[in-house]
């Protein structure tokens, strides 16, 4: 029987209730008093994506502990890691149409204009991206 579970970012308060035990997990591992999450790093927390999933929270949560004065850590105590193109990619909401001109843009970036060879590598007609060219949608 497959068991799915959604991503961390879908997760709602589980965000809060991992944090809380990777802070103190982390104090107690390395001899820290007490440090506590502000109601501010609290909602930058929950508003983050986390295209790393669990880990990249218990990562983030490690460094703001270090980080924090006072043992409060306060929304600018918290670092998120730079996103990949993909992860940022994957976490907007868009249409199929501005999906494909993103992905269409990005291939001719990265093939420095090579429209036969974007073509190629997407498996469109060459026809299609001059279209997409001609009517300014990348």
């Amino acid at each position: 029987m497959p068991i799915t579970l959604p991503p961390l970012r879908e997760r709602g308060n589980d965000i809060l209730f991992l944090s809380k035990c990777f802070l103190d997990q982390f104090c107690s591992e390395n001899k820290m008093g007490g440090v506590t999450l502000n109601k501010e790093a609290k909602q930058k927390l929950s508003s983050y994506a986390y295209p790393g999933n669990v880990r990249e929270l218990k990562t983030i949560i490690e460094l703001a502990a270090v980080m924090c004065d006072g043992g409060e850590i306060k929304p600018d105590d918290i670092t998120f890691l730079p996103a990949t193109k993909n992860a940022e990619f994957l976490s907007e909401e868009k249409t199929l149409k501005e999906y494909t001109q993103q992905i269409v843009r990005f291939y001719l970036d990265k093939y420095d204009e090579n429209i036969a060879l974007v073509a190629q590598k997407l498996d469109i007609g060459k026809s299609t991206i001059y279209k997409m060219l001609q009517q300014e949608e990348i």
